[in-house]
């Protein structure tokens, strides 16, 4: 799940969460829309990323079968990075390993996750992936992980040099340079430890070989880009050309973005593409948790919509290939509006309601 995303919080298990999480289908139903997320669990306090992708496939108009597969992320063991203090090079290399863990652990499962549907024979379907990661995602994991864990804060400002006690000053001028310091350090860990891996290059040619393998069974693959568009970093820090590129994207698939009904693209969706194909990126606005003003917003909730309509058409013209079926909606259900393209959702109606 991306963690700029705001996660609906529902006073009582709705029932549409529980209906969402009980809409199963096998991978043989031609025109199916196979939810690959993290998961699908409904509380009482808390709606899963899965089921609201879910929902939001059903939302868009969408009423064919919908088969939900929850992903196994498979990675190498943790390092100690947040267990025990390290020497700067030790933690270095701790962060060099958790990067690369992370995105290889997020490659290798979603390979699984295609390579399964392809031997169980998913034909005219489609894959909608709406997690993945970039270099971004990395760095704000690390961060993430050094909020939570003071072990972990430990050793990457001693990693980098960083003097903590300035870090949390309240002064600006004080604390900024550390916080570019210790930021800067973390981009071009990453960046360091992902650029010619070769346990990232084995982990990229599985999946790029999955996808490759599932959609020449006539079946697509849609990838929401992510929300690295406002990557909240310090604005000194300098960042790789392919900071927001996300390792799911690549050729084959069908990349999506989000835009804002009335507004346009969002400032949040990763952009690192030039043919991304933009849709609305809010989650079913229904089952608001008390005081929450909006839905759930994210690139997560535009790639379920272009699923959806790519499915049906894979449906309608069974023999065409997940290209065809790309170009097929792009010709006859976007529209160009200020140099991008965006699924229409006039059009998207008619067509649905056309069968």
């Amino acid at each position: 799940m991306n963690r700029m995303e705001l996660s609906a919080r529902p006073p009582q298990i709705p029932a549409v969460c529980l209906n969402s999480n009980g809409t199963t289908a096998g991978p043989h139903r031609p025109g199916s829309v196979i939810v690959l997320d993290s998961g699908f669990d409904c509380t009482d306090t808390y709606e899963g990323h899965g089921s609201l992708v879910n929902r939001t496939v059903r939302e868009s108009g969408f009423s064919g079968p919908i088969s939900r597969t929850q992903v196994q992320f498979r990675g190498n063991a943790a390092t100690q990075l947040d267990k025990q203090p390290l020497t700067p090079e030790q933690a270095r290399q701790a962060l060099r390993q958790d990067a690369a863990n992370l995105v290889t652990g997020s490659l290798n499962g979603y390979a699984e996750s295609l390579n399964a549907q392809s031997r169980a024979g998913a034909r005219n379907s489609v894959m909608n992936i709406s997690g993945g990661l970039n270099k971004a995602d990395v760095v704000r994991a690390l961060i993430n992980r050094m909020c939570d864990n003071p072990q972990s804060l430990d050793n990457a400002t001693r990693a980098f040099g960083v003097d903590q006690e300035k870090l949390r000053s309240s002064d600006p001028k004080v604390s900024g340079p550390e916080m570019l310091k210790l930021q800067q350090g973390l981009v071009n860990t990453t960046n360091q430890a992902l650029d010619n891996n070769p346990q990232v290059a084995r982990a990229q040619n599985n999946y790029n070989t999955a996808v490759k393998r599932f959609e020449s069974q006539q079946n697509s693959v849609v990838v929401a880009v992510g929300n690295t568009g406002a990557a909240v970093l310090h604005p000194g820090v300098k960042l790789p050309q392919d900071f927001q590129r996300s390792f799911n994207v690549n050729d084959d698939v069908t990349a999506v973005g989000a835009s804002m009904r009335g507004i346009g693209r969002s400032g949040f969706s990763a952009n690192e593409r030039s043919n991304i194909v933009y849709a609305e990126g809010m989650a079913p606005t229904n089952n608001l948790a008390p005081g929450q003003t909006q839905p759930s917003m994210g690139t997560s909730f535009a790639a379920p919509r272009i699923a959806g309509v790519m499915a049906e058409l894979h449906r309608r013209h069974p023999n065409l290939s997940s290209a065809q079926v790309e170009n097929l909606m792009r010709n006859q259900l976007t529209d160009q509006r200020g140099g991008y393209t965006e699924l229409d959702p006039g059009k998207v109606r008619q067509f649905y309601t056309n069968r």
